[in-house]
Order: structure tokens, then C-alpha cells, then sequence
């Protein structure tokens, strides 16, 4: 959320001064967006990979309330996924921003 409302803050005062984008606040963009990949990626492959080996554990262990929960957490973990891969598309075309060096 932090994240969020810091860019929100930066897009709008570049908007008001409309100055072009420097080269520091393009690196921040880009850089910043490429951790956020990696925590998504890193969340969306630890969900996945909890949520499946639940599955597989057969008996007495899993009740059917578990099996509900361990549904649901293994479609957010796929929608986390899915958030990772668009993450991963806005870093492709940020990098296009990045001031070309001379």
C-alpha cells in the first residue's frame, strides 16, 4: 500500500511540474517494479506449492472444511500468479521508459 500511494504521489507532482521524467525517478520505477515481481512470484509459487501438497495428503488428517480453505487458498495463490505475470508485462514495458544512455 506504501508502495502504491508513493508512486501515486510521484505520477501526480511529475504531472503538475510538467517536466519530463528524469532518469532517477525512471530507474525508481523500473527497479521498485522488479521487487515487486519477485514478491509476488515468490508468494504465488509458496501458495501453490503449500496448497498442493495439502491436496496430496490423504486420511483422517483432512477434514472437509479443510479441503474448502485449501481451495480457496490455492485460487489465490493462482490469482497471485496472475498478478506476477502482469507485474512481470509493466516491467517489460517500463523499461521501455528508461532514458537511453548516449
Amino acid at each position: 500500500m506504501a508502495y502504491i500511494l508513493l508512486i501515486v504521489w510521484l505520477t501526480i507532482s511529475h504531472m503538475k511540474s510538467g517536466s519530463p521524467i528524469d532518469s532517477g525517478l525512471a530507474y525508481f520505477e523500473f527497479y521498485s517494479d522488479k521487487v515487486i515481481l519477485f514478491l509476488l512470484s515468490t508468494g504465488a509459487a509458496a501458495g501453490l506449492g503449500v496448497t498442493v501438497e495439502s491436496n496430496r495428503v490423504e486420511g483422517d488428517d483432512i477434514t472437509p472444511d479443510m479441503k474448502i480453505f485449501l481451495d480457496i487458498a490455492n485460487a489465490s495463490a493462482s490469482l497471485l500468479f496472475l498478478g506476477s505475470i502482469s507485474s512481470f508485462i509493466s516491467s517489460i514495458i517500463s523499461s521501455l521508459n528508461l532514458p537511453k544512455k548516449s
